[in-house]
């Protein structure tokens, strides 16, 4: 993408250019063009971003989860790590529907309707901070490999002063798959 950009934003400049040159500034045409050719530049411009950010960044819908409702367990014992960032209704469109919690052996997904969905720890391939952040929180993405296939869920996580749980997470998931890990866990990257 980024390469895209700099050609485009180099091929703008060699038509500024050569407008610039060919044309007088006391041309009728000369302000037209480069008004024409901004907006031209500011739609491609646009688009690129717009396709890479906000198109592909949209949660899959992942129907191939097998929802049940919960046993005896209870959320008491487990540990949320994620929360709803408020962006004005966006966030619906950046992160999972689902709430997600851990335990020692299990990553929980808990839908609307309070049914959970449970992934052994070890069946998580990766855990990867994205570029996007909603609310001073980036987006992390969890792929779980199951026998339905390859199951994708976004969260942000609710790393507070107190409450240390995606940390947690984070570091167990590296102690039982460490080549599940593609972000480095820091402070500033959060």
């Amino acid at each position: 993408m980024v390469l895209r950009i700099i050609i485009l934003t180099v091929a703008f400049a060699i038509i500024t250019f050569g407008i610039v040159m060919f044309f007088n500034a006391k041309d009728r045409m000369f302000i037209p063009l480069i008004l024409l050719s901004s907006l031209v530049f500011s739609i491609i411009l646009l688009r690129e971003v717009y396709k890479n950010f906000v198109i592909e960044f949209k949660p899959v819908q992942n129907t191939a989860i097998d929802y049940q409702s919960p046993a005896n367990h209870e959320l008491g014992s487990l540990r949320k790590i994620s929360e709803r960032p408020f962006f004005f209704g966006l966030e619906k469109k950046l992160v999972s529907d689902n709430e997600f919690y851990f335990d020692e052996q299990n990553f929980y997904a808990i839908n609307k309707d309070g049914e959970q969905a449970i992934f052994p720890l070890k069946d998580i391939v990766e855990l990867s901070g994205t570029s996007v952040t909603v609310s001073q929180r980036r987006i992390w993405k969890v792929y779980i490999d199951s026998p339905t296939g390859k199951i994708e869920f976004k969260l942000a996580p609710n790393y507070t002063i107190w409450n240390k749980s995606f940390e947690i997470f984070y570091q167990k998931v590296k102690s039982i798959n460490p080549e599940a890990v593609k972000t480095k866990w820091t402070l500033w990257r959060m």
